[in-house]
């Protein structure tokens, strides 16, 4: 490795190329990053002092004459927009220029590759879209791509120095001074996958997805990096890319994360996604391509969900209503249940019923106000906990889910109804408070536009006895006036959609019934039994409950299974499943192929422990010596030993040993659902 002080412009100008190699990130500079640059050159103008830009780091390839960029595409990139704006600017004559060569010297210098192969001949050569964003920026405005970080930081320049009372020659004299570290490796001797992770250790400058391409991609030949790179992972990006038309990123590593979460059954860190991906290739022995085609497959699926283009127009329709929710929790169980249904393991109309299944148990959880946090305990091993039931995937999914306890649990109908018909409605969450109506509404109908209607807003939710009470409204409910309304004015049956021009207010049940867009004029469904009434009161808000109830039971079913376990008597549960296993008697565990039997909770953790030692011993004293409330170095303290200077504390409750276990799994880089434990039977 070799290093020394240099101008930037002076290593643009003394190579033929400057590549970016495909493992490296996109261009991602904001504007914001783009305005420090300029306020650094105004201050360089005013002050006529050297600016130093940090460093380059580079490997040399044929001969010198070209550099891949290892550290520093993103400042060397901005700079060469930056020239680009500077010369245009010059040749549209919109700047005071003295030297009238100026832009065809930073054309020459700086830009353009007389050396190279036809197609490229420019000197800076950005990945793929990026680089198509760069070489429009010398033809039509009209064709710049202008969902590009590269065009929308070309426009901020190209505006700015026309803003900037400066001339060509002394803004040109400025970027003349940024001085960098000119960094070289030596290909053959330097590792460069390691001082690529180093220079960006501190994840200031990369997002997980593009330490995970780099891992992918960096040690493969460049042949391999562009084969690899062309044929899988830029379609990786495009199609995980965020669903908002504005977004300007890549965001592979939210999809690389539900894609391990569905092949090792647990949730990374959202910080760490790359080090599990890394832990999982290497656990996996997995050849880079076939890892890639598979991720591939699971990034069609990823996509399909997202812009809810399934094969099944009824799914899709799920899918659509789901994202009101806005609720990612369970795309990994949908990632398997894709795959599953790709593989042709269950029928279309299956495949339907699973979404509908999912779609029931969030709404009522929601409704029943139960904890969000569950599901990143149920989602990453449903599709495994059901396959494992050995039977029909619909009744092992239901009676999977049937199974669920405490903040896990499905809510029955009693449950469901009882919250639903109590509920405050109107405090719900907008979106939330949408798909209820929306779904309400339509019912199974697909042709229907009202959850469309009520996002753009051309339909409102409005009470129908109002939220004050007039004279005519207390004539109207009688003597309990005050009662009726504080107990009915937010609940369901008091409820409806309306057309955003239809203004209600507090006028009178008759007027709302007759007005122009009232009641009686309505095509909502959701409004045929209220005009059909002469009177607001409560015996018509209960008949209305009841009918709504009745229609929500049937939209959000509770599931069905006829599965009966084959051995009645013992259990097999994971480490890894969401089950509480208080007040539960183990009789045996599995773990790396074998079956031993055991005398409590106690003895199956000191046993496990031991296995773990045997694999792993470093990473268990590493874990002891910092969960000292558990471990000991001495058997003073009542221990179990496990190992030379390795106690460990066996008095505490089961659920304790069991998540001590499952953050020693994580440590361990091990997978949950190996370690199973065999249990006696429920006593009645």
């Amino acid at each position: 490795m070799n290093g020394k002080k240099a101008q930037l412009l002076g290593l643009i100008k003394g190579v033929d190329s400057l590549i970016i190699p495909v493992y490296q990130r996109n261009y991602d500079w904001k504007v914001e990053q783009c305005q420090q640059l300029f306020d650094d050159l105004i201050d360089v103008m005013k002050g006529d002092y050297e600016h130093f830009f940090g460093s380059i780091v580079s490997v040399e390839v044929n001969r010198q004459k070209d550099r891949l960029i290892i550290d520093g595409q993103q400042r060397i990139a901005t700079v060469s927009i930056l020239l680009v704006a500077l010369e245009n600017l010059i040749k549209e004559n919109r700047l005071d220029v003295e030297n009238k060569r100026l832009a065809s010297k930073i054309f020459l210098y700086y830009i353009y590759n007389d050396d190279a192969r036809e197609g490229q001949n420019k000197k800076l050569q950005l990945i793929k879209t990026d680089q198509i964003a760069f070489e429009k920026l010398f033809g039509n405005p009209d064709e710049y791509i202008n969902e590009s970080n590269v065009t929308r930081n070309y426009n901020y320049f190209y505006e700015r120095i026309q803003r900037t009372e400066a001339s060509a020659d002394e803004i040109f004299s400025a970027i003349s001074s940024l001085s960098i570290i000119d960094i070289t490796l030596d290909s053959d001797h330097d590792d460069a996958q390691k001082i690529f992770e180093s220079l960006n250790s501190t994840g200031l400058d990369l997002n997980e997805g593009d330490k995970i391409r780099n891992f992918v991609l960096m040690n493969l030949t460049p042949e391999q990096q562009e084969a690899y790179y062309n044929n899988y992972w830029h379609r990786i990006e495009e199609l995980t890319k965020p669903v908002a038309a504005d977004s300007l990123s890549y965001n592979v590593s939210a999809f690389v994360r539900e894609y391990l979460t569905v092949k090792t059954n647990k949730v990374p860190n959202e910080k760490k996604v790359h080090d599990a991906f890394k832990l999982y290739v290497a656990k996996n022995d997995t050849d880079i391509s076939e890892l890639l085609k598979d991720m591939l497959k699971y990034a069609r699926h990823y996509d399909a969900i997202n812009s809810a283009r399934t094969s099944s127009e009824e799914v899709n329709k799920i899918l659509r209503r789901m994202s009101v929710l806005k609720s990612k929790v369970c795309m990994s169980y949908f990632l398997a249940v894709c795959e599953y249904y790709s593989a042709q393991k269950i029928s279309a109309q299956e495949f339907v019923q699973v979404f509908k299944i999912i779609e029931s148990f969030m709404l009522r959880r929601l409704i029943c106000g139960l904890e969000s946090r569950a599901y990143n305990k149920i989602f990453p091993t449903l599709h495994n906990e059901s396959l494992k039931q050995n039977t029909e995937y619909l009744d092992a999914l239901g009676y999977v889910l049937m199974l669920k306890r405490g903040d896990s649990h499905f809510p029955t109908d009693e449950e469901f109804l009882t919250h639903l018909e109590e509920k405050d409605v109107m405090e719900m969450n907008t979106n939330n408070k949408i798909y209820l109506f929306a779904r309400l509404e339509d019912g199974d109908d697909k042709t229907s536009d009202v959850l469309d209607k009520l996002l753009n807003k051309e339909y409102t939710i409005e009470r129908i006895m109002p939220d004050k009470l007039l004279r005519i409204w207390r004539q109207e409910l009688g003597a309990n006036a005050d009662t009726i309304h504080a107990l009915w004015c937010n609940r369901l049956a008091n409820l409806t959609i309306v057309s955003a021009d239809a203004k209600l207010g507090n006028r009178s049940f008759g007027e709302k019934k007759f007005m122009k867009g009232g009641f009686g004029q309505s095509t909502i469904r959701l409004n045929e039994y209220i005009a059909r009434c002469s009177r607001w009161t409560e015996i018509e808000m209960r008949n209305r409950q009841e009918a709504l109830k009745s229609a929500a039971l049937q939209l959000w079913q509770y599931p069905k299974s006829k599965f009966q376990p084959k051995i009645k008597g013992y259990e097999m549960h994971s480490l890894e499943e969401d089950f509480n296993f208080t007040g539960r008697e183990i009789v045996s565990f599995s773990f790396c192929g074998n079956q031993l039997r055991v005398k409590n909770w106690a003895d199956m953790l000191v046993q496990v422990l031991k296995i773990l030692y045997a694999l792993d011993s470093s990473r268990v004293y590493r874990f002891a010596n910092n969960h000292t409330g558990m471990f000991y170095r001495h058997g003073l303290n009542g221990g179990e030993k496990i190992a030379k200077d390795l106690y460990v504390k066996t008095i505490s409750d089961t659920n304790f040993k069991i998540r001590i276990l499952q953050r020693l799994f994580d440590a361990c880089a091990l997978n949950g659902d190996d370690l199973e434990f065999e249990l006696k039977p429920l006593t009645n």
